[in-house]
């Protein structure tokens, strides 16, 4: 060490050079003869004589932090001076340059003129130094001052890095916590390979790749270690392999769905339509919306499937079943044969033994009703009253189509001078539904002709008057023209009715009307306004008289009388409001 630097290594050229420069002063000191003592002093006390002319301030000028303090300098010199035993050689003051026993610069100087002559080998390590080290070798007397030492520097605090975003479920691999063993990466409450799980990535178009499988290491047999879902050729979804649970661990059979979700086991039924407690709220309100939905539907299907389907091929059947037990023969019963093949069954006098086979299924069978050209071929009861058969078939079964049943105060046995038959208008056409023909000549033409039969004998009757009626007295302020009725009393009664009757029908067709016929009256709901009624009314035909009716005839009416609730249906003046009403008498 010298003047309080200490150098790390010895440059193995600078070696070199100074056992060549010192060979060279030992051969000019021995050609060159010894001082005296006086001419030492005096050399050491005179001033030291300027650098040559070559060198630049710059070039030889020590680095003020590497030397540190100028007047510590002097304190080691005046010591170095009391300790000399031998004559002290002026020091030249210049820089030492790496570079400066290299090749000399063209500018430079020749080293050949330098006084080395005060170089030692304690100086042998000047040139190459660490600078970090002379700060830290650097004597603790020497304090810098505070107004001249720079303060140090304030490093900014770094900016946190921002956190990695977590990885969702959405993504296929959900966040874990660290696992064991710590040579394994976990994955939904499994293991793989952690170069496997490095690779994980997802890919929107064909869903996860997860880079290549590298095989497990046996010391790791038994752990669950995960096989890779891959997706599927065709198409394109991931799918779990049977023998492994799939890499997200929601379920074994999970299969993996376009948007990520995992899906639950179970076929398409119990995954899509059945709630489950993994359901979040919204899914189970969806799925128990879609229950009460498909139910909804069911019904309803079910209820139409019914309703078109199912009751009107059973109705026909029956009715077909019934039309077959109707016999060939035109004699009354044998009330003896009658009871030895129906015992307990009482069959009333002079019924024809045609019939006798549907009394004996139903004591209310009164007849039975047929209109060729509008396809309606059907058995009548009577009930007690007229609400019985609404909704009740010739066995006594509940039936929306119900029955055609006679006026319960009509007499079947000898015909009263008006007998009415009421039955439902239907909108498949069944019952009396295809009796909506009769509101034009069109479809009078085609079944100008009813065959009503009782159980005591066979008729026909020819239709004379078509019109629509109330069936209450609502809307037609009170009044109700009463159809319905069994007898009239006199003859000005009939004609009045028959007056009436002219009034109201749609139009006239070429049958002439006796005092002393009897008519039949058929009656079925129709919507013109609310509880309309389409009645049609036929005489029997009179014994001998044909069947022929005039068909190109038929006149239309041209000024209809209809009830008031028609006219206020149709916003329309009632032109028979001030006409008189008619009751039977």
């Amino acid at each position: 060490m010298k003047d309080g630097f200490e150098f790390e290594e010895r440059s193995p050229s600078f070696d070199d050079l100074v056992k060549k420069y010192k060979a060279a002063e030992l051969a000019e000191t021995e050609n060159k003869p010894e001082p005296s003592q006086t001419e030492e002093v005096q050399t050491a006390s005179e001033p030291e004589a300027p650098a040559p002319e070559e060198a630049h301030e710059d070039d030889f000028s020590f680095d003020e932090e590497l030397l540190g303090d100028d007047d510590e300098d002097d304190d080691d010199g005046e010591d170095s001076a009391d300790e000399r035993t031998e004559p002290v050689k002026e020091e030249p003051k210049f820089a030492y340059d790496l570079n400066m026993f290299g090749s000399a610069p063209k500018s430079g100087f020749d080293i050949s003129d330098i006084d080395d002559s005060w170089l030692d080998e304690s100086l042998d390590e000047s040139i190459f130094y660490d600078p970090a080290s002379v700060k830290e070798e650097a004597s603790p007397e020497l304090e810098v001052s505070e107004e001249t030492s720079p303060e140090p520097e304030v490093m900014p605090e770094p900016e946190p890095e921002p956190e990695p975003e977590p990885i969702r479920e959405e993504n296929f691999i959900p966040v874990v916590n660290e696992p064991e063993p710590a040579d394994l990466t976990a994955v939904a409450g499994g293991y793989v390979a952690p170069s496997n799980a490095d690779s994980f990535t997802f890919d929107e178009g064909t869903g996860m790749d997860f880079g290549e499988e590298e095989p497990l290491p046996e010391a790791l047999e038994g752990l669950p270690v995960f096989t890779p879902a891959t997706p599927d050729k065709k198409s394109k979804k991931l799918k779990g392999k049977k023998e492994s649970k799939a890499v997200t661990g929601f379920s074994k059979d999970y299969k993996g769905g376009e948007d990520g979700k995992p899906e639950k086991k179970g076929n398409f039924f119990t995954r899509n339509f059945i709630p489950s407690k993994d359901d979040p709220t919204s899914e189970i309100i969806r799925k128990i919306v879609m229950i009460i939905s498909v139910i909804a539907i069911i019904c309803s299907g079910g209820y139409l499937f019914n309703d078109y389907v199912i009751a009107p091929y059973m109705n026909d059947k029956n009715i077909s079943e019934l039309n077959d037990l109707i016999g060939d023969s035109t004699d009354v019963i044998d009330t003896e044969t009658m009871a030895e093949k129906y015992p307990g069954i009482v069959f009333p006098e002079g019924m024809l033994e045609k019939y006798a086979d549907l009394y004996a299924r139903n004591q209310d069978f009164v007849g039975w009703i047929t209109i060729e050209g509008l396809d309606i071929s059907l058995p009548v009861v009577r009930g007690e009253d007229n609400k019985k058969y609404l909704k009740t078939d010739f066995d006594g079964k509940s039936n929306k189509y119900g029955s055609i049943f006679m006026n319960c105060s009509n007499n079947v046995e000898t015909l009263d001078y008006n007998t009415t038959l009421f039955g439902h208008y239907m909108k498949d056409s069944k019952m009396f539904g295809n009796l909506m023909q009769y509101k034009s000549a069109v479809g009078y033409k085609k079944a100008p002709i009813i065959e009503f039969n009782t159980i005591y004998g066979d008729y026909k009757w020819k239709i004379f008057a078509v019109f629509i009626t109330n069936g209450t007295s609502d809307g037609a302020n009170g009044y109700l023209f009463n159809y319905m009725f069994t007898d009239l009393s006199t003859n000005e009664a009939v004609e009045e009715f028959l007056g009436e009757v002219k009034l109201r029908s749609i139009y006239y067709p070429s049958v002439d009307i006796a005092l002393s016929d009897k008519m039949l009256t058929l009656s079925t709901c129709s919507y013109e306004f609310d509880e309309a009624r389409l009645v049609i009314m036929a005489r029997m035909v009179r014994p001998g008289e044909s069947t022929d009716v005039d068909l190109d005839s038929i006149r239309y009416n041209s000024n209809v009388r209809y009830p008031q609730a028609y006219y206020t249906e149709n916003s329309l003046s009632n032109p028979y409001a001030s006409y008189a009403k008619w009751y039977p008498s």
